[in-house]
């Protein structure tokens, strides 16, 4: 017998929202809990230029932090209009990118020196990696396969989803390997005209548009974006994985000094005519044949200005490498990573009026030049002071019945945004509202307390833990995860592919499902050695 759902009252959620929003006692907060008892929810973007307190934005974005990444929250932005806006995103930053590659003869000159600047990063760019990377399939879908199916199995399977311009790269990229489609790999090749329009969740109120790449072009672009970044890697005082933690500390060090600047849809605005102009021809040779000419949005082709979009493999550190070139040409000490760029705050205005020329559009409540607020890669500062919240996700909005996992990972997000907010202390957390509230729901058999941190507890003071020793190891019973592993498809077990899915380390106990991948049990688990 499996663990029971727990049961919910109706307005759960929103009662917790209540609570916490009436704790943090300010006119804001205050306002907000009375528009959600009211049902007329319009809340006031937070920015931290409206205000000159530390103390007052800090406990205002909190409370804007309760709701502004809630999926299923009861006053989102219907779906389709986010849906429609994400439309017409994409059809304005098309327009960008036309009006990018017009402004190119005009301003050529300025992009002399980040051509060269790219020209010498690039010089270790090589094709032979390229082709020891290209047995590489993203985690994510792809144009062939979605959902539950975009598994390894399945994409060992599925047809080969391919751009007519791909097809010869790609050829040569896995000629002699185990993807060679002449050799080993007998699955026929679909010709599609390019990558496919959808949406993922941003905030209660917009949606983030990507596309959905080939399956080929994927792995291709993946190749070249892994070379990408082995030559940035060589340019940046830190690896690019490492960059945002760089950032980080020199904001906290040297924040006064610095600017951050943040550009609108800075990905879907780089059009195919400024890459060739700044890179080496061969290089936006590769790019060119692996990029997704065409979207299919909303049941039609649409001709693709921009050289990529989200969801291609090389867009991230193509665009790090850009901005990065662009950046440098005005600050020898800037630093990039993907849109996010850290330069000197006496030369933010120079390099601002530069992208301007290449139609890149800051984002001005996003970028920060002067005062005591800066922004990067996910940290906030004012005075060299972290004032980041923690964001509240994936709250119980409209749901009476849910897994005990779901209630648990509930408490433990309250408990981070309480002890972000408050301080770390155990029993003001235990004891708050909102804990208590969401606590009730769990029948005591069901209940096991435990460390704050560890997903398989409900956070708690360290007296209320149940423990006990086997050997000289404390143990207490908690929800543990472990892993369901479904069997591998059937179609591959059948075709001589499994052992491509062997080399490719596919796990011999079968797939991970997406999202699915676990299941509860109760068991005691180790809590730490004996001191």
């Amino acid at each position: 017998m499996g663990i029971p759902k727990v049961t919910l009252s109706p307005a759960l959620a929103e009662d917790v929202l209540i609570d916490l929003l009436e704790g943090i006692n300010t006119p804001y907060s205050l306002s907000l809990a009375l528009q959600v008892r009211s049902g007329a929810f319009m809340p006031r973007k937070i920015h931290p230029s409206d205000y000159n307190d530390l103390s007052l934005y800090r406990a205002d974005v909190f409370a804007e932090a309760l709701f502004k990444k809630e999926r299923d929250f009861i006053y989102k932005t219907p779906n389709n209009e986010r849906y429609d806006e994400c439309c017409a995103s994409f059809y304005e930053n098309e327009y960008v990118c036309t009006r990018q590659a017009l402004s190119i003869p005009t301003f050529d000159y300025l992009l002399e020196r980040p051509r060269k600047l790219i020209a010498s990063w690039l010089k270790g760019f090589s094709y032979n990696r390229m082709k020891e990377g290209i047995i590489k399939f993203g985690p994510g879908t792809t144009y062939g396969t979605s959902g539950v199916n975009s598994t390894l199995d399945y994409k060992l399977v599925t047809d080969l989803t391919i751009t007519r311009g791909c097809f010869d790269l790609y050829q040569g990229l896995t000629a002699g390997s185990i993807m060679d489609t002449n050799l080993e790999d007998h699955r026929p090749f679909r010709v599609v005209n390019g990558n496919r329009f959808t949406t993922v969740d941003k905030t209660y109120d917009k949606d983030r548009p990507i596309c959905v790449e080939p399956i080929c072009n994927m792995s291709v672009q993946l190749a070249i974006g892994a070379e990408l970044r082995r030559c940035l890697n060589r340019q940046l005082p830190v690896v690019l994985d490492e960059m945002p933690d760089y950032h980080h500390r020199r904001l906290l060090r040297d924040g006064d000094d610095l600017a951050t600047i943040d550009l609108s849809s800075a990905s879907d605005t780089i059009s195919s005519d400024l890459v060739k102009a700044l890179l080496p021809e061969h290089i936006y040779r590769y790019l060119d044949q692996s990029r997704s000419p065409y979207t299919r949005i909303n049941g039609q082709w649409e001709k693709n200005d921009k050289i990529s979009s989200m969801g291609n493999g090389f867009t991230f550190e193509l665009e790090t490498l850009i901005f990065l070139a662009l950046a440098r040409s005005i600050d020898p000490s800037a630093t990039v990573f993907g849109d996010d760029i850290l330069c000197d705050a006496r030369k933010a205005h120079y390099l601002i009026t530069n992208l301007k020329r290449f139609r890149f559009i800051p984002n001005m409540s996003k970028t920060f030049i002067d005062g005591p607020f800066k922004e990067s890669c996910g940290l906030d500062v004012w005075n060299k002071i972290n004032v980041r919240p923690i964001f509240l996700r994936s709250s119980p909005y409209g749901k009476t019945t849910v897994s005990l996992r779901s209630v648990y990972n509930y408490l433990q997000n309250i408990d981070r945004y309480l002890r972000c907010y408050y301080g770390d202390d155990d029993n003001y957390v235990f004891r708050s509202r909102a804990f208590q509230r969401v606590l009730r729901c769990i029948p005591k058999s069901l209940t096991f307390f435990g460390p704050p941190e560890r997903v398989e507890f409900i956070p708690a003071p360290r007296n209320k833990w149940k423990t006990s020793y086997k050997g000289f190891v404390l143990r207490a019973k908690g929800l543990a995860v472990r892993t369901k592993h479904r069997p591998i498809c059937a179609d591959l077990k059948q075709s001589e592919r499994l052992i491509v899915y062997a080399l490719l380390q596919g796990d011999s106990r079968g797939v991970l499902p997406r999202e699915t991948g676990s299941i509860d049990c109760i068991a005691y688990i180790n809590v730490c050695g004996r001191v």
